[in-house]
């Protein structure tokens, strides 16, 4: 090993077997990423010989299983860009890209990256022990568009030409509808009338009296009446409904 780093930047001894003794659990937890940093503060003077043994041999095994991946990202035109950020659950990793492989704790992870301009892109991945040099292709799409202004409220002519439109149908549509409703009833009630009466004098064909065939033909006159002024009713009542703006 090389001298010491001079100054506040060597180590204590109380720092070095806190790194001697962290880096192992930290290791054991798949955390080899921390447990590398740990590593390399007990593996250097002026940490006592033991410990700068053992912490360099772990930094190579914690190197040999480190999983890695390399980022190729693409805008817009599919022309390849660097200037992205990667995050790994949230950490940042990487500023830009430059080629170089980039290291990351095995398990699964969530990688983010963020682009300026571009809507930032999400990949899930497991990440496996002594897996080098993983391929990840990222595509950035176009900048999202800025949400529409809200319309301007209408002026006041149009406010009112609107309310024209959703207003009441006026207070004769009522009445005329009533007056269909009791016509297209009174229609029934004749013409059910006028059949019984022509049913009565099946009976005495051609031997009739004048007066029951005149009220049998009577009761289909007002029955086709009564008809006629529903329909009329109704069919204003419908026109005045329908144009009442």
């Amino acid at each position: 090993m090389g001298p010491a780093t001079a100054g506040a930047q060597s180590p204590s001894q109380a720092a070095c077997i806190e790194a001697y003794t962290k880096g192992q659990e930290l290791e054991q937890a798949g955390a080899l990423r921390e447990a590398r940093t740990k590593f390399l503060v007990c593996g250097r003077e002026p940490c006592s010989k033991v410990l700068v043994k053992d912490c360099i041999l772990w930094i190579d095994d914690v190197e040999r299983k480190m999983p890695t991946v390399v980022v190729e990202a693409h805008g817009t035109d599919d022309v390849e860009v660097n200037d992205v950020r990667v995050f790994v659950d949230d950490d940042l990793v990487a500023t830009r890209l430059d080629g170089r492989a980039i290291d990351v704790n095995p398990g699964p992870h969530t990688l983010r990256f963020v682009r300026e301009g571009a809507p930032a892109v999400e990949q899930r991945a497991v990440m496996r022990e002594g897996e080098k040099g993983r391929k990840i292709v990222v595509a950035f799409g176009p900048a999202r568009a800025s949400p529409l202004a809200a319309p301007p409220p209408p002026p006041a002519a149009a406010r009112k030409r609107d309310e024209a439109r959703t207003h009441k149908p006026p207070w004769l549509v009522y009445p005329l509808a009533g007056v269909g409703a009791v016509g297209l009833g009174g229609s029934a009630y004749f013409g059910l009338h006028g059949l019984s009466q022509r049913a009565d004098l099946d009976g005495c064909k051609g031997f009739c009296a004048s007066d029951p065939v005149s009220d049998a033909r009577r009761s289909f006159l007002f029955a086709d009446i009564s008809l006629g002024v529903a329909l009329i009713s109704l069919g204003a009542a419908a026109v005045l409904f329908l144009t009442a703006d």
